[in-house]
């Protein structure tokens, strides 16, 4: 990224121009253009006439695919911004600099996607052989990059066999757990502790010695492509399997979850809320939360009924004290 500035701050030195502004996304690996917050702040800049040419290094750090390239070309122009790129040294106001720069982009998109597959292909390969460990490890566990292997973090192992003890022997529920954990300040991976945290926390085979990767498939998400992990599950065969240290034995872990399957069937409500098409569609316009299908009491005709409602408007008052919220 710094070799890029300096060749465009050299190039607008060229051409007696004024640099203004430097828009630079970095560490954003994504393709789409809604995950590069700088890229649409210089979109939205140009709306307002803030500069008159746009410079990049190459046309490949501009757009990532030929209809995007002409697209962009096209809104900048209306709003007479003029494009430049360094390396292909195209000038898009003309009639042939538009049909090169529609060629070179589709060679762009190409030479990207061709990249993209053989970085994905030798990431995987070295993940199927356990030579690196992508995504984030189980609660408890670090992955060491010089002995290649998953090894125990000792401080949240402590806080695994105090969340153990407190499902399984003193049988909390838990959104108890995560009020209980909040209270002593022990922090979690991720923004906090919930219910669905320590769920996969007790389910996970991981903790008696085998640590099961590349289960799910996933999509698009809000922290950037293929970020958020959907619920359907990809063959058998692709599944990788990771030896981590243990921390209980097998016969613990079973015990743990013939708990969890007694605890379902004590429920009587049913939760059957799959074929409600706006799940994780719908945004609450008071919070910003997700809008999540969720089902009421039983009727007298032991019918349950079915609707929509805000996460944080709808869950237990023990959630919201779990996550920090005081009102609903």
């Amino acid at each position: 990224m710094t070799t890029q500035r300096k060749q465009i701050s050299e190039y607008a030195k060229y051409r007696n121009w004024t640099l203004n502004t430097i828009y630079s996304d970095e560490g954003i690996s994504g393709t789409r253009i809604e995950y590069r917050t700088d890229f649409k702040k210089m979109i939205e800049d140009a709306k307002q006439g803030k500069f008159e040419v746009v410079i990049f290094t190459k046309l490949s750090r501009f757009a990532r695919n030929a209809r995007e390239y002409m697209n962009l070309s096209c809104e900048l122009e209306s709003h007479g911004i003029s494009l430049v790129s360094i390396k292909e040294n195209i000038d898009p106001t003309t009639r042939d600099g538009k049909m090169m720069g529609g060629i070179l982009a589709l060679f762009s998109e190409w030479e990207h996607e061709t990249i993209r597959e053989q970085m994905n292909e030798n990431k995987m390969s070295r993940w199927m052989n356990q030579q690196t460990f992508i995504g984030t490890p189980p609660y408890a566990y670090y992955w060491n990059k010089d002995n290649k292997q998953l090894e125990i973090n000792q401080k949240e192992a402590k806080i695994y066999h105090l969340i153990v003890d407190l499902y399984l022997n003193q049988k909390m529920s838990y959104q108890d757990i995560c009020i209980k954990l909040k209270n002593e300040g022990v922090k979690c991976k991720r923004a906090y502790w919930s219910s669905s945290t320590i769920s996969y926390i007790l389910k996970n085979p991981a903790y008696y010695g085998y640590c099961i990767v590349n289960q799910f498939k996933y999509t698009d998400g809000a922290r950037g492509a293929g970020t958020r992990r959907t619920k359907h599950k990809k063959p058998a065969l692709e599944h990788i399997t990771f030896n981590t240290p243990s921390l209980i034995s097998k016969t613990q872990w079973d015990e743990i979850q013939k708990q969890i399957e007694f605890n379902k069937f004590k429920s009587k409500r049913s939760n059957k809320t799959e074929d409600l098409i706006l799940r994780d569609v719908l945004i609450c316009e008071r919070c910003g939360g997700r809008v999540k299908p969720t089902v009421g009491n039983i009727r007298k005709d032991e019918t349950v009924p079915r609707y929509y409602a805000c996460y944080w408007a709808s869950t237990s008052k023990k959630n919201l004290i779990a996550s920090g919220r005081k009102e609903r």
